[in-house]
């Protein structure tokens, strides 16, 4: 699914968020092995872009942000300050730090 989010057209990406795409990457996230959440992570960063172009151009909020908020991934993304692995923890902070308002982010 996050390979599918690196060159998907918009109707792909509104599509893949119709179908349940972000429940699985948060069971991406659940995982023990650091490249699962890697992938998990990336494929938020790519919906969270996409979005915020959409956002941008429609003069809207980003609605893949609203969505991942409301369903308490922005606690899961901020946990990963903690992990072990840098790039899990790389991803996290660019997320955090280029889509939400967190304080004391890292």
């Amino acid at each position: 699914m996050t390979n599918a989010t690196n060159d998907a057209s918009e109707e792909q990406v509104v599509s893949m968020a119709k179908h349940g795409v972000f429940e699985c990457m948060t069971k991406m996230l659940k995982r023990d092995e650091a490249e699962m959440v890697e992938i998990g992570l990336t494929g938020i960063l790519n919906f969270l872009n996409f979005g915020a172009l959409m956002a941008n151009r429609d003069g809207t909020e980003n609605k893949y942000l609203v969505a991942l908020e409301n369903n308490g991934i922005v606690e899961m993304i901020t946990g990963f300050q903690y992990h072990g692995n840098s790039k899990v923890y790389d991803l996290a902070l660019k997320i955090l730090e280029n889509h939400f308002e967190v304080e004391n982010a890292f």
